[in-house]
């Protein structure tokens, strides 16, 4: 279990079709965390002996971690130069993508971690994406309206039983297959394409650029064009993915960077709307048939676990309506 969030943002350049080639290529998940720790460390340092120093860790776990990250990306990340080594041009550039998303991830766990005197803590459990996509964008209003709760996130794909676990909040995610008996509340989730406003802006704008444009498929949704085509237009010509992303955070930051078209969910792509890194040129009405819900653990008595779960009920509200 992580307390913080693991998953890197992704970022993507511009002009650097190789590094999207590596992303695009990486499908079931993103490559390891701490892979990606020692590369920026290795990047920093430019020694392996300083790098096993700088992270404690032995100098053969260090290269270890190097030759199972080239065999990840399919790419050579450091050469030797002389008695010492070099990154090669494709790791600096990589390192050079990941270090704005690590500090990131850094700054965040501090904040969450931080463990003030009068605080109490809440403990609340999510998928990495609706972590790092919609929660982390908010966390400064969450602060200011409950400056003495401290938040600690578990952030994974597992659905944690939270007695057993001693979570206090779940954000569920219940898709369109769920029994609407069952789990009757929440939040609808609405999908819609999306697309970095150069790309298009209109209808019009946003059809046009379809008939040769890229399509961006998302694989931890792999039906979302076919369901979006079926729901909305039907009429139209089967609409198919050219390239594919590992999970939301990259599929919508590929798109952000201009690189296609892709189906945004809300409120995952809600930030990156108000932000105008994206706009929905056809609307963003059409529901996926999925749910958010709120939960909170049945034997949870602190009064401060019920106030985050209503503030995270009202930002849900919010950021699934827009």
């Amino acid at each position: 279990m992580h307390y913080i969030p693991v998953a890197v943002a992704c970022c993507l350049l511009n002009n650097e079709p190789r590094l999207l080639a590596i992303i695009s290529c990486v499908m079931d998940s993103l490559p390891p965390y701490h892979g990606l720790r020692v590369l920026l460390e290795v990047a920093k340092t430019q020694s392996i002996r300083e790098a096993a120093r700088g992270l404690k860790r032995s100098e053969s776990s260090i290269s270890h971690q190097i030759r199972s990250l080239e065999r990840r990306l399919g790419e050579t990340l450091l050469e030797k130069h002389g008695r010492g080594i070099q990154l090669t041009p494709i790791a600096l550039s990589y390192a050079r993508l990941l270090a704005p998303s690590f500090n990131s991830i850094d700054e965040a766990a501090a904040r969450l971690n931080r463990t003030p005197n009068a605080s109490s803590g809440v403990s609340l459990t999510l998928s990495p994406s609706l972590a790092t996509l919609w929660l982390i964008p908010r966390l400064g209003e969450i602060e200011a309206l409950e400056p003495d709760i401290s938040l600690r996130l578990a952030t994974t794909m597992r659905i944690l039983n939270l007695e057993r676990d001693e979570i206090d909040i779940a954000i569920r995610y219940r898709s369109n297959s769920d029994s609407a008996e069952r789990h009757p509340a929440g939040f609808s989730e609405h999908a819609f394409p999306v697309c970095a406003p150069a790309v298009a802006q209109s209808p019009s704008e946003f059809w046009a650029y379809m008939k040769s444009g890229r399509v961006i498929g998302n694989e931890a949704h792999p039906d979302d064009w076919s369901r979006w085509q079926s729901k909305e237009h039907d009429g139209t010509a089967r609409i198919e993915p050219t390239t594919r992303m590992a999970d939301s955070t990259m599929t919508l930051e590929a798109a952000a960077q201009g690189h296609g078209v892709a189906i945004g969910r809300l409120p995952l792509v809600s930030r990156m709307l108000r932000d105008g890194r994206l706009v929905a040129p056809i609307g963003t009405n059409a529901t996926s048939g999925g749910r958010y819900v709120v939960a909170t653990r049945s034997s949870a008595t602190d009064v401060s676990v019920f106030r985050v779960a209503d503030l995270l009920e009202r930002f849900l509200k919010e950021d699934c309506e827009i």
